[in-house]
């Protein structure tokens, strides 16, 4: 076994390069495996991962060389029984995606996942649920807005959601995703439009009492107030939050300190069931932005902020703070532990990786490449035509309008960039295949008897990446040949409803807008009209799309590891 310790002064930053690696080794068929008890014996710390290296004195080496300038410490011993340590589970996780998920988080969220090595992803629509919860083992519902979010899914998926956690499932609700898992105790949650209801009814298994303030009707989520004539939505609490470790011995907290900070945009709660309280969190005084009264509440100082909730053979997991704000690593490093603890739904097939090394055609890459840059030139010219269209949303239309358009160029910059970056890492895929072809060349050269199991070892990782990399550059290269050509449409879409808005404001622009946006987001496009008193839900159109924001996340997220397994692959054959 070789053990990584964290040492008392290891900072946030070297312990996801931990994970990191560590996931890394999973995929490539390592077992990895986390002491959770105090001590044990010397050198096996308290928050050790151990990995199971099979004898390969190689990854010992390279973990030596790679991790102790992070300061880490990285040793090798004899563990004669295995008990006593958990293995951890390298999930596939579902996110789901869609229209009320907030861009941002959705962006966050996905290259956090990248960074810790849990490639293994996909993004999932409403209309997408009920072919891909048997393919999961953990679904993650983002930031956003809870009342569209639950208002797209609808009691169907909300029960097919909670059958998936029954049977083993994991549910992580983060923010607005964690709103979906209350049973409030306490008034209603608007709107109080029959689908709403039922969504909430079915998904809501945490018993809680949720404080929060309204205009009229009391109700559960964001505070809508007046200023200066218009209504805008303020949020429960937000800024960094302080937590509280409550339970020591949790899985969830390996390798975190008792107290940290988190970004907190969600609910405020206290739970009243048999739930288990990992995480409390309190409202540093220096900073105090609230958008809520609590009269006879709990006090800011004690809240429930993560919570975790054994729903039959599967487990609800509530945070109300963003674990996927890159200001505050803690968090992150708190996801993976969930993500770790999480159990195993799917059962894989061990397939061996054929005994041919793939390679791509350069045709293939040069298309690829070429495309992209396409892509990125179209997503800058829809940055541009939305920028241009905020001043007319801005006087013209409900502002939650406003600020969806505004989300949508902040996100559209950050895509653009996460295109440049594919760029280049596939450019460094190109030289990591010809590094590649020389050492199985160079293995292949020796006789079959001067070969020995490091080199077998060796051949058969290569065998993996190479399948792995044709795999990637061929759906790859389709996928954003097709994401060039959508966006050259909404190119056309948006710039036909900027010439209207330049006109003259009508019923049929709003809804055009509308449509339009649904493309971005993927799913069905699906307005709460708040500021009209009407509680209702509009479908806008019946035809769903996978949006343009999550297959780009996805491609950047595999071209990462397929990176970082190559390099960690070809580090091995050297050392």
């Amino acid at each position: 076994m070789i053990v990584i310790g964290f040492k008392p002064s290891t900072s946030m930053h070297a312990k996801k390069v931990a994970i990191l690696y560590s996931n890394l080794l999973q995929a490539l068929g390592f077992h990895v495996f986390v002491l959770l008890k105090a001590k044990r014996k010397p050198p096996l710390r308290k928050d050790s991962i151990l990995i199971d290296d099979a004898n390969n004195a190689s990854i010992y080496e390279l973990l030596k060389n790679d991790l102790e300038k992070f300061g880490l410490s990285v040793k090798k011993i004899e563990v004669s029984s295995k008990n006593g340590l958990i293995e951890v589970s390298f999930p596939l996780v579902g996110i789901l995606s869609g229209y009320g998920v907030s861009l941002n988080s959705l962006i966050n969220l996905s290259l956090t996942l990248d960074s810790l090595g849990f490639y293994k992803k996909i993004f999932l629509t409403p209309d997408t649920l009920r072919e891909n919860l048997t393919k999961i083992d953990i679904l993650i519902i983002p930031g956003g807005d809870h009342t569209e979010i639950a208002a797209e899914l609808g009691e169907e998926n909300a029960k097919l959601i909670y059958d998936f956690v029954k049977s083993g499932g994991t549910l992580v609700g983060i923010c607005a995703g964690s709103f979906l898992q209350l049973k409030p105790s306490l008034s209603e949650i608007s709107p109080n439009d029959d689908t709403y209801i039922l969504t909430r009814n079915m998904l809501g298994q945490i018993n809680a009492k949720v404080f929060n303030d309204s205009l009229k009707n009391s109700f559960v989520g964001w505070s809508y107030k007046v200023y200066r004539d218009n209504t805008v939505r303020t949020y429960p609490v937000m800024g960094p939050v302080l937590c509280n470790v409550k339970k020591t011995s949790s899985f969830f907290l390996v390798g975190l300190p008792k107290k940290f900070e988190l970004w907190q945009e969600g609910p405020v709660v206290n739970i009243s069931d048999d739930s288990e309280v990992v995480v409390k969190g309190a409202i540093p005084k220096k900073n105090k932005r609230l958008g809520i009264k609590i009269k006879n509440g709990p006090k800011l100082s004690n809240f429930d902020l993560l919570v975790s909730k054994t729903i039959e053979h599967g487990k609800y997991i509530f945070v109300s703070a963003h674990l996927e704000d890159p200001r505050f690593p803690v968090g992150q490093v708190l996801l993976a532990n969930i993500l770790w603890n999480s159990q195993k739904k799917v059962v894989e097939v061990n397939q061996n990786s054929p005994e041919k090394f793939f390679e791509f055609s350069p045709q293939v890459v040069h298309k690829k490449i070429e495309s992209s840059r396409y892509l990125v030139n179209s997503i800058r010219n829809l940055n541009k035509i939305l920028i241009n269209m905020l001043p007319y949303t801005k006087s013209n239309l409900p502002e939650y309008i406003f600020y969806d358009v505004l989300d949508l160029t902040s996100s559209l910059r950050r895509v653009g960039t996460i295109l440049k970056k594919i760029i280049r890492i596939d450019q460094k895929i190109i030289i990591e295949e010809k590094r590649h072809k020389k050492i199985f060349e160079s293995i292949k050269r020796l006789d079959s008897s001067l070969r020995d199991s490091n080199d077998e070892f060796i051949l058969s990782l290569i065998y993996k990446v190479s399948n792995d990399r044709s795999h990637y550059m061929s759906y790859s290269e389709r996928a954003i040949s097709a994401l060039t050509l959508l966006t050259s449409k909404l190119e056309k879409e948006l710039s036909e409803v900027l010439l209207s808005f330049l006109k003259e404001i009508s019923y049929l622009d709003y809804e055009k807008l509308k449509l339009v946006m649904s493309t971005f987001y993927g799913g069905f496009c699906l307005m709460l009209p708040w500021y009209d008193s009407v509680p209702r839900v509009k479908k806008v159109n019946e035809q769903s799309f996978p949006g343009i924001f999550s297959p780009i996340l996805s491609i950047y997220g595999e071209a990462r590891a397929l990176l970082n397994m190559s390099k960690l692959v070809r580090n091995l054959s050297v050392v």
